[in-house]
Order: structure tokens, then sequence, then C-alpha cells
């Protein structure tokens, strides 16, 4: 009886440790999300960005494809071009450093994608195309925008 004792108390041991394991790298994923997210497009409202993206809110917010001249204007301006290479969240910020993006950087572009896409009214269908080309280097990144717009893009 005592062996069998000795025996339940090394599994609850073990599946203690396992538990607090699971509960340790989700903390930590978790916080790196936060982390991330709490410094959303903060720079574009550093001078270097702020009036740029001001001049350029309706056609960027009119663009369904992001394929229009107007559009492609303001995307390819100083301003625009020094946001997207300089945050995180955007595959282009990675894609220069010919590094992977982190997952917790991946989550948060969806969700960029995602807002944008419930504040204009649309859906992720409307721009899903343009901005999944973006992750040609980044096919891990492809494959979890992917499996997150499974789960959240049901509406389209």
């Amino acid at each position: 009886m005592e062996d069998l004792r000795e025996e339940v108390v090394a599994y609850n041991r073990q599946q203690l440790e396992h538990i607090g394991l699971v509960q340790e790298v989700t903390v930590d994923l978790a916080t790196k999300l936060l982390n991330s997210v709490l410094r959303h497009d903060s720079s574009k409202f550093d001078k270097e960005e702020y009036w740029t993206f001001v001049d350029s809110r309706n056609s960027l917010n009119a663009s369904k494809d992001g394929k229009d001249l107007q559009y492609q204007k303001f995307l390819n301006s100083e301003a625009i071009q020094r946001h997207i290479t300089s945050s995180p969240h955007h595959p282009e910020y990675w894609d220069t450093r010919s590094e992977e993006m982190p997952i917790e950087y991946v989550i948060q572009m969806f969700f960029d994608w995602y807002s944008r896409s419930k504040q204009r009214k649309t859906n992720m269908r409307d721009f899903w195309e343009f901005n999944i080309s973006k992750l040609i280097k980044q096919p891990k990144a492809l494959a979890l925008v992917t499996a997150l717009r499974g789960y959240y893009g049901s509406e389209d």
C-alpha cells in the first residue's frame, strides 16, 4: 500500500509540474502580446508620421484592396514606409532584418487587420489578398493568420 501512495504522490507532482510549465509559457506569451499591443501604432503620433497619416486618412480608409493609386501614393510615402519598417507588427519590419516574425507580433498584425475591417464595416475578404501578399517571406505567420481568420473571420 505504501508503494502505491508513493506512486500516486509522484504522479501528482508530475501533473503539478506539467500544469506549472503550461501556465509559465502561456503567461509568457500573453505578457509579450500585451506589451506589444500596448505600444501598437504609437509612432503614428510622432512628428515624423503624424501629418502624413492625417493627410492620407481618406484614401487609406476608402481603399478596399490597397491597389488604387491614391492609396499606393501614401503607402509608399517616406513617413508611412518609416512606420511600416519600424513597427514590429508589420511583416516588412522583419523582412528587412531577414528574421521570422515572433508570434506575438503575428497575432497583433492579424488583429490590426481585423479591427480595421470592423472599423470600416467591411470584412476580412475585402483586403485579405492584399495583406497576405505581404507574408511571402513569413510562411509561419501566414499559417497563423489563416488559422485566426478561420476563427475570427467566420462572418466573411
